[in-house]
């Protein structure tokens, strides 16, 4: 099997690296969305949805944060799901 994921979870490893800041990563993930025209097996989707839309959610703003934490969360917390979507993908990977 072909590993699709392989470019995201590139990415993912450069943030949690510290290579790349939270505000770079979204920028560089939502663009790779974007550009994804492969069809992944359904769960590396779903993995792949899910960490964008914790992207989408990411903000500095931690009176933001503390007034909607259903709605957005700060760079621990995109750090925490971007560690989980990397084992989660890195698993996908070797099924």
């Amino acid at each position: 099997m072909s590993d699709l994921s392989r470019p995201y979870r590139t990415l993912i490893d450069l943030f949690l690296k510290g290579k790349l800041s939270a505000e770079e990563f979204c920028e560089q993930y939502f663009a790779m969305m974007k550009q994804d025209d492969k069809t992944h097996e359904e769960h590396v989707g779903w993995i792949l949805d899910e960490l964008c839309g914790d992207a989408d959610a990411f903000t500095r703003n931690a009176a933001l944060v503390a007034e909607k934490p259903n709605l957005f969360i700060n760079e621990e917390e995109l750090r925490r799901k971007a560690e989980l979507a990397a084992a989660r993908l890195a698993d996908a990977a070797q099924s």
